[in-house]
């Protein structure tokens, strides 16, 4: 019976099979692959065509309409039972192809066609596809007040399925930058155009007259026909660095430079060109870079060759030096607030307690001058040299002078201090502490030593303050050196080696931490005999002269050009 049964079953199911066979036989089976992923000639950057195609069943004709067709893609390879998820959708009406725009250059996209029948939704295998379109930006190099930027601009170029090259034409690229940001509505910021182009870039280009001690943002971009591309926001900062500023009229040696009232002075010097030594004092005007003369300071007599200036209590005083043969130890003074009243003398020392001299060195405290080192010539048939190291001090407000105690002198590797003169020497104040030092100290010798003095602390005749080895200066002896102070640091730098040999080094002196050459190098030629004064933290700098070999002859050479430093401010 069950047998029976049995047998039933199966010839009615071989009568239901029988019945379908036709419709199970013209179902389409099909899939879809991607057959292309590449832009195209003259295609936008960061546009991507797409193409793919239905594939039917092994030995069948597809003979079916599709509902929808299209493409998925996403920067995140998400997937799920063969799909990805999380992606952009985007359907395709004319044929099976679309092209994508506006794609990062820098991502890596992930793809998937997909087709929908009615009876059911098929999805390829997934392709991948980077533009390797990255902005591949050089660390940037400061000098100055310039940077200079170097990168490659990639994925401008291509390459298709036959390995033949897709250059992509760009119609302009560059450089925007900004001291301040380049976030939108930003209206301070500027642009470097390179051009136009084809074809992967590479940029390598300087950005102009920045700003010192600022930051900047810049962004490296690219235009096409249709869009601009930025690249990735970067910065700098550009530090401490050197400014010309506008030449002085005429070159001048042996001339002073001093700041007053926000402004600074030159005064005196030899013209290069007349030879005769001039008694004209000159302003300068840092807010519009202009120099005037100033008549109203026009020294009345005949000016000392090589002699020393300061400024205290707005008096400007100016002596010592030498005219002809006679050397002066007296001082001269004008009254800053009312030169209407002009110059007036001062009676100097006598010879026997501080002869007169040249080349000596000057700096204030409150409202005394100290005044030392330096050389002269004696009269003698055969003439020499006479070094000093004495310093005596000028009471501006009693006018009277008293001897101090004097300069020591210390050589690197000797063990005893010497009581030997130098003449070129540098003297500065940082921070009312005060230095002399550097110099020349022989007819072949220069100096390295720097002192600090103590100033007497009463009127005790007794008390003639004191002198403490500082350091040795770690750049080579030199003299006629110059210094500029800004904040609580010196700048020291500039000078004469002997035998012809001129600096442009610069160094800077922190009385607590010592040397360093961590500053942007001056970037005008060697000299010696420049002047320096410093306004509102910012240190001016120019004049001078230096040698020069031509046919075995040295032919000198004088300088009229004027900078200004910007100390680095962290």
């Amino acid at each position: 019976m069950k047998k029976g049964y049995l047998y039933s079953g199966i010839v009615l199911l071989l009568i239901i099979l029988g019945c379908f066979k036709e419709k199970f036989t013209e179902r389409n089976f099909f899939s879809v692959r991607i057959t292309s992923v590449e832009p195209e000639p003259n295609m936008e950057w960061g546009s991507l065509n797409l193409e793919a195609e239905v594939v039917p069943e092994t030995g069948k004709v597809l003979d079916i309409e599709l509902e929808e067709k299209g493409f998925l893609y996403t920067p995140l390879l998400n997937v799920s039972d063969g799909k990805l998820i999380d992606a952009v959708l985007v359907t395709s009406t004319q044929g099976f192809t679309i092209t994508l725009e506006g794609l990062e250059l820098d991502e890596n996209y992930y793809f998937q066609a997909y087709a929908r029948s009615a009876e059911r939704e098929v999805f390829s295998d997934i392709k991948t596809f980077n533009f390797n379109g990255n902005f591949l930006i050089d660390p940037v190099i400061i000098e100055n007040d310039q940077a200079f930027i170097s990168a490659n601009i990639l994925g401008l170029k291509t390459v298709d399925d036959q390995g033949k090259e897709i250059l992509q034409q760009v119609l302009d690229h560059g450089i925007i930058y900004s001291d301040q940001s380049l976030e939108p509505g930003n209206t301070n910021t500027f642009t470097l155009s390179l051009g136009a182009g084809l074809g992967n870039l590479r940029i390598d280009t300087v950005l102009n007259d920045l700003r010192f001690n600022t930051n900047y943002s810049y962004k490296l971009y690219v235009k096409t026909h249709n869009r601009q591309y930025d690249g990735p926001v970067n910065s700098f900062r550009v530090r401490d660095g050197w400014k010309r500023v506008k030449d002085f009229n005429k070159s001048l040696v042996d001339a002073w430079g001093l700041a007053y009232n926000e402004q600074g002075l030159v005064l005196f010097g030899m013209d290069t060109i007349s030879t005769v030594y001039s008694n004209t004092t000159y302003e300068f005007h840092p807010d519009d870079e202009h120099w005037l003369v100033k008549p109203e300071l026009e020294y009345p007599f005949e000016p000392t060759r090589i002699g020393i200036a300061f400024i205290a209590d707005h008096k400007m005083y100016y002596g010592f030096g030498v005219i002809g043969q006679d050397y002066l130890n007296q001082l001269d003074y004008i009254d800053l607030k009312q030169p209407g009243n002009g110059w007036q003398t001062i009676v100097g020392p006598s010879n026997f307690i501080f002869s007169g001299r040249v080349s000596a060195v000057v700096f204030t405290h409150e409202d005394k001058a100290y005044i030392g080192t330096g050389s002269r010539f004696s009269n003698a048939a055969n003439p020499e040299e006479i070094l000093y190291n004495d310093f005596i001090e000028y009471n501006t407000s009693t006018n009277t002078w008293r001897k101090v105690a004097p300069l020591p002198l210390r050589n690197e590797g000797m063990e005893n201090d010497s009581s030997g003169g130098r003449a070129g020497a540098i003297a500065f104040e940082v921070d009312r502490r005060y230095f002399v030092g550097l110099g020349q100290s022989s007819i072949a010798s220069t100096q390295k030593d720097l002192w600090e003095f103590h100033p007497p602390k009463s009127d005790d005749i007794q008390d003639i303050g004191e002198w403490e080895f500082h350091s040795f200066f770690p750049g080579e002896g030199r003299k006629n050196a110059v210094v500029g102070v800004a904040g609580k640091k010196a700048f020291i730098g500039l000078g004469d080696r002997l035998n012809n040999r001129f600096s442009n080094d610069y160094w800077v002196f922190d009385p607590d931490t010592g040397w360093s050459k961590d500053m942007t190098q001056f970037p005008g030629d060697t000299r010696t005999q420049a002047v320096s004064f410093t306004i509102d933290n910012q240190v001016y700098m120019g004049l001078g002269r230096r040698s020069r070999a031509i046919e075995n002859k040295f032919i000198e050479v004088y300088h009229r050009d004027f900078w200004v430093y910007f100390p680095r401010q962290e």
